[in-house]
C-alpha cells in the first residue's frame, strides 16, 4: 500500500514540473528595463531640462561699412551704401549719375532722402579724364555697367540685398539713358525716379509696353520749365497707358538733383515706394 502511495506521489510531481513552461516561470535576478527614447542622447538622459545642451541660434546678421566699392568688370569700380541700423535683407534703388558725375555723390545723396532704410547701388560710368567725373556713353554701356554692380552686389552681400523689384532713380544722362534701359528690364525696375532727364523717351505705346513687361509707376522730377513741359506730357501719356505717373517742379531750381528739386523727390517718395512694404522705415530710424 504505501509503495503505490509512493509511485503515485512521484507522478504527480513529474506532471506538475512538465506544466511550468520557460514562458510562465519567472526569471531569477532579472528586473523589467523600458527602452531609451531614441529622441534623447543617452548621454544627458539624467540632466535637468535647463542644462541639456540647446539647439544652435544663428546670430544676427551686422552691417557692412556705410559704403563698399563693388567691382564691375571694364568700369570703375561701383559704390553701395548701407543703412547703418536695419534688418535684413533690404530692398535696392539703383542710382545713375549725369555726364561728369559720380556714384559716390549719388549714393551720399540718396542716403540722405531715404534715412536708413534700403541699399543704394551706384554704378560709376567711364571716367571722362583728368578728373571730371565719369559719362555713359550709350545706354548699352549704361546697362552693361546697371547690370555688372547689381551681379557685383549679389555676390559680395546675398544675404543683406533682395534685388528683387528695384527702384531705377536716374539723373540727366543717367535718366535719360536709364529711361531706355528700365523699358527693357521693367520687371526688375517697375518703379522709376527720373530727375531732370529720361522725359523724351516715352510715349503711349512705349508706357503700354513698360507695363506689360512689369513697369509700375514714374516720377519726374525738374528744376527747369523745359523738362517740367515734357515731363507734364508724359504723365498724360503714361496715365493713358494705365501706368502710375508723376511730375514734381521745383521752379528756378534749375538742372540739378539737389537744392528744392530734392525736397520734391524727398515728398513724393511714399508715393514712389506705396505697396512694397519692405522699404517701410524701422521704429526709431531717421526718416
Amino acid at each position: 500500500m504505501q509503495g503505490r502511495l509512493l509511485i503515485r506521489s512521484i507522478a504527480w510531481g513529474l506532471a506538475l514540473t512538465a506544466c511550468l513552461s520557460p514562458a510562465t516561470q519567472p526569471a531569477v535576478g532579472v528586473s523589467e528595463v523600458p527602452a531609451a527614447s531614441p529622441a534623447l542622447n543617452p548621454k544627458h538622459a539624467g540632466a535637468p531640462p535647463g542644462n541639456r545642451p540647446q539647439p544652435a541660434v544663428e546670430s544676427p546678421l551686422t552691417a557692412p561699412p556705410s559704403l563698399v566699392e563693388l567691382p564691375v568688370s571694364g568700369f570703375p569700380p561701383a559704390v553701395a551704401s548701407f543703412p547703418t541700423s536695419a534688418s535684413w535683407p533690404q530692398p535696392v534703388l539703383v542710382a545713375t549719375h549725369g555726364a561728369g558725375g559720380s556714384g559716390r555723390w549719388h549714393c551720399e545723396h540718396w542716403r540722405r532722402l531715404l534715412g536708413q532704410r534700403g541699399v543704394i547701388l551706384c554704378p560709376n560710368g567711364k571716367p571722362l579724364g583728368g578728373g571730371q567725373g565719369h559719362y555713359y556713353p550709350n545706354h548699352f554701356e549704361l546697362e552693361r555697367v546697371v547690370l555688372g554692380a547689381i551681379e557685383s552686389l549679389e555676390a559680395q552681400f546675398p544675404e543683406h540685398v533682395d534685388s528683387t523689384s528695384m527702384v531705377f532713380a536716374g539723373y540727366s544722362q543717367g535718366a535719360t539713358m536709364g529711361a531706355l534701359m528700365a523699358v527693357k528690364h521693367a520687371k526688375r525696375f517697375p518703379r522709376l525716379v527720373l530727375v531732370e532727364g529720361g522725359f523724351k523717351q516715352w510715349n503711349v505705346g512705349i508706357g503700354i509696353k513698360y507695363r506689360r513687361s512689369g513697369g509700375d509707376r514714374t516720377l519726374f522730377a525738374c528744376g527747369t520749365a523745359g523738362c517740367e513741359k515734357h515731363a507734364r506730357q508724359n504723365v498724360e501719356w503714361l496715365t493713358q497707358a494705365k501706368l502710375g505717373a508723376r511730375t514734381v517742379h521745383a521752379s528756378g531750381t534749375g538742372h540739378t538733383y539737389g537744392g528744392n528739386v530734392a525736397v520734391r523727390v524727398r515728398e513724393a517718395l511714399p508715393w514712389i515706394l506705396r505697396g512694397d512694404p519692405r522699404w517701410q522705415l524701422q521704429p526709431g530710424s531717421a526718416p
